[in-house]
């Protein structure tokens, strides 16, 4: 069943992406190279914890929304903030598509816990834009808040 639904969901991201590409001859959007290699440096950063690098890589007006948010948070002293109450994970990449100025990634994240044990696993999906200069400009994250809850209680 969980594989029917991670297939369903690729399929709708992607379609999602094609769909919503903007591409012209008069648009310069950063290269699949430098939005990988931005998006891998900004996983490493937020891999340790380290927010004041992580958010560098981020437009100064950026937005940034995910499923446990009820608004967006805007700009790079806002989302650092938020960051900084975020819990320490394990953050394993399970697939990246990346088309035009937008990455989507399949992602599988487990809590590091004070005790140095972790949660169960859980998983979700994240979009990019990217602006011209290479930065995010818009971040959305989407998992289920239920499944969280019950990777917590999954301690090991």
């Amino acid at each position: 069943m969980g594989g029917k639904l991670m297939l369903r969901s690729f399929v709708f991201m992607f379609a999602l992406m094609a769909i919503t590409t903007h591409v012209n001859a008069e648009s310069e959007f950063p290269s699949r190279d430098v939005i990988d290699s931005t998006f891998t440096e900004m996983h490493r950063f937020g891999g340790v914890g380290d927010y004041e690098s992580w958010i560098e890589f981020l437009a100064e007006d950026a937005t940034f929304v995910n499923s446990a948010l009820p608004e967006p948070i805007v700009g790079r002293a806002a989302i650092l903030e938020a960051a900084k109450m975020w819990p320490r994970i394990e953050n394993v990449i399970e697939w990246k598509v990346i088309e035009g100025e937008r990455m989507a990634i399949a992602w599988r994240e487990r809590q590091i816990l004070e005790n140095g044990k972790t949660s169960g696993w859980y998983r979700g999906f994240s979009s990019f834009v990217f602006n011209r200069n290479g930065e995010v400009q818009e971040y959305e994250g989407m998992f289920n808040l239920l499944s969280i809850k019950a990777a917590l209680e999954q301690v090991e």
